[in-house]
């Protein structure tokens, strides 16, 4: 198989923005150790635990991250991810589109992230099994089509089982910042995201916390304790044993808009059956560049999001990767490329787990 030399280092450019050199190594910090403590996280950065809760502090009142608890249920009866992405008559506004789409589709539990374009849309969702995304697909092409938003083609769809998938990033912009701000983080490997394994169980109490940690990510143990008539003492030993059981994890997502960051890419790839995706022997560099932010894969084909700030450095590393892919005759057809505007796009669904999570644990709380 021939292959290219990586173009990973033309895009490491140090691009200069409105951060010091030191709020540039704090917020790489917060998304890169996204589980350590202010303490724990100046100790990697060789800075003042002061220092580092002062600009983390500052960061965060200026907006520049959020904060989200991304819940792992593989192991707990959700089968699959789900993908959805579709073209749009431009003649209907994106904000006509969106708030019909808020009434009657975006109210499913199964949707937890979801942008609109003027052209373009897409969503992510989760599943308990293949008949619920296959119903909400139904609803959508239906209601798209009597409102006249569909151009000619269908919605696509793509369904990621967890027990067969890769899901190699999931919003994971750490090499993003890494590779923006100049920092060496070559360390940085893919986790590998909703591992299936043995079949988890809750108790009462954990799958009450657990809802609740995932609806409120920024609340702290006490906030959680309140909404639940559970003591501090008890929601704090639940959100370490979950934690540790690997079923939580709060990630940083950084504020792409006022960093600077103008496109967001969806591209979608189906391979050739002679040479199926196989992270093992693919070059990876090509696929799972610096500017990747999220990763689904199966034998034949694979979702990605990736973040850039300049339609240069998008033409650069597309071209890359699509020069590699035909040379080694990887694929059939061309990958389908989507590119959004990260200033005009209206986010609908920012994920959010609650709702999926108190549908799959079969919860009967409101708060």
């Amino acid at each position: 198989m021939k292959t290219f030399l990586s173009i990973r280092p033309l895009l490491r450019s140090v691009r200069r923005g409105h951060l010091s050199d030191n709020e540039k190594r704090v917020l790489h910090g917060l998304v890169r150790y996204t589980d350590m403590k202010d303490r724990e996280l100046s100790d990697v950065l060789g800075m003042k635990h002061s220092t580092v809760t002062t600009i983390k502090h500052r960061l965060a009142k200026e907006e520049y991250f959020s904060r989200k608890r991304i819940p792992y249920l593989q192991n707990l009866g959700c089968e699959m991810l789900g993908v959805t992405y579709a073209e749009f008559n431009p003649a209907v506004s994106a904000e006509a589109r969106v708030e019909k789409a808020r009434e009657r589709i975006e109210i499913y539990d199964e949707l937890f992230y979801s942008v609109g374009e003027t052209n373009y849309g897409f969503s992510l969702s989760f599943s308990k099994n293949y008949t619920n995304i296959e119903k909400i697909s139904d609803i959508r092409t239906q209601l798209f089509a009597e409102l006249g938003l569909l151009e000619a083609t269908f919605p696509t769809q793509m369904v990621f089982p967890l027990e067969t998938s890769d899901i190699v990033r999931f919003f994971d912009y750490s090499r993003l910042l890494a590779s923006d701000f100049g920092i060496d983080d070559e360390d940085a490997e893919s986790r590998g995201e909703f591992v299936k394994g043995d079949p988890a169980t809750l108790k009462t109490r954990e799958k009450m916390v657990f809802y609740a940690l995932v609806s409120y990510p920024d609340a702290r143990d006490g906030t959680i304790a309140e909404k639940t008539g559970l003591s501090k003492h008890t929601i704090s030993n639940i959100r370490r044993r979950l934690e540790e059981r690997g079923l939580i994890r709060t990630i940083t997502i950084p504020n792409l808009n006022k960093l600077g960051f103008e496109i967001l890419c969806l591209g979608h790839t189906k391979y050739s059956p002679r040479t199926p995706f196989d992270s093992g022997t693919i070059d990876m560099s090509y696929i799972d560049t610096d500017s990747v932010m999220f990763l689904a894969a199966k034998r034949f084909e694979n979702f990605t999001l990736s973040i850039y700030k300049t339609y240069e450095d998008f033409k650069v590393e597309n071209s890359a990767l699509i020069r590699y892919l035909k040379e080694n005759e990887m694929i059939a057809d061309m990958p389908l490329i989507r590119l959004y505007s990260i200033k005009r796009m209206i986010t609908i669904k920012d994920l959010v787990f609650g709702p999926f999570v108190k549908q799959l644990l079969d919860l009967d709380v409101d708060f």
